[in-house]
């Protein structure tokens, strides 16, 4: 991480409370300029000091572009912002072109086929399976079906929240101090839809039951194998212990990862939330 880079460890602490906070505002234009910084690359924050004046000797670096931002967004919080021209309009045009709907209506479009599939699933496994403790193949390659197009809706929902946010930042660099002043949006940026968020909410808890179905199945394997050997064989316990060990620690991990996620796009939102007048949602 770019904090990491700046060596202002002290920091962290600030930016994981700055949306929860009363930070004061030196503080808390540090942490927005901060994850301005990480969020952009170089050539968009080049771009922005171009545009707000920058006239120093040498090349633009890190530290100097969070120097920048944070004078201009400390003034903005401290001081309020005043009403600038055409400012909303070019907004509101910006964020029209940046609406991404195609893949928006892929999104809604696969996390429907995805609902059929596993309502076809259930289906089937109540009419093949006539009481039996089986799965039929054509349930298990329908589930399959179903969380392939759930990947496929996230995987469509987070490039289309990408790139939308991207054409918002481009236009935000674009424009003298807008980047202090916030973008003024009626939908926040790195705004989450539903194909994202169902498969960050409910694919660690399925790592995890699996892990525990596995490793509870393995255990009992082994003891039973303990008990009699010429029952169970022992490497198909062995096996699936270690394999709910692995999905444990692979649930885990993904809960760690949704944090810092989530902790990061709260970050990032609030270091261009705008800081005019609220606007209403469409």
């Amino acid at each position: 991480m770019l904090v990491n880079v700046l060596g202002r460890d002290r920091v962290v602490a600030r930016l994981r409370a700055a949306a929860s906070s009363d930070l004061e505002p030196p503080e808390k234009a540090l942490a927005h300029a901060i994850a301005v910084a990480d969020w952009l690359g170089p050539e968009r924050r080049a771009a922005y000091a171009h545009v707000s004046g920058w006239d120093r000797d040498g090349e633009l670096g890190v530290e100097e572009f969070v120097d920048l931002v944070a004078s201009e967004r400390r003034v903005a919080l401290e001081e309020g912002i005043d009403p600038m021209p055409d400012e909303l309009e070019s907004a509101a045009r910006a964020e029209q072109g940046a609406r991404q709907m195609p893949l928006r209506i892929l999104e809604a479009l696969l996390l429907v086929l995805a609902f059929a599939a596993f309502l076809a699933t259930v289906l089937v496994d109540i009419i093949e399976n006539d009481g039996r403790n089986t799965v039929s193949d054509v349930a298990i390659l329908l589930l399959s079906t179903a969380v392939a197009l759930v990947l496929l809706a996230a995987a469509a929902g987070s490039v289309a929240r990408r790139l939308r946010d991207r054409r918002l930042l481009a236009w935000a660099v674009a424009r003298r101090g807008q980047l202090a002043r916030g973008i003024p949006v009626r939908r926040p940026l790195q705004r989450v839809t539903l194909g994202p968020s169902f498969v960050r909410a409910l694919g660690p808890a399925l790592m995890l039951a699996l892990g525990v179905a596995s490793a509870v199945a393995g255990a009992l394997i082994l003891l039973l194998s303990l008990l009699d050997p010429s029952s169970m064989p022992t490497e198909v316990g062995a096996l699936l212990l270690a394999l709910g060990v692995v999905c444990f620690g692979l649930s885990v991990l993904w809960f760690r990862l949704n944090s810092r996620w989530t902790e990061e796009t709260v970050r990032r939102a609030q270091s261009v939330a705008w800081l005019g007048e609220p606007l209403r949602p469409r």
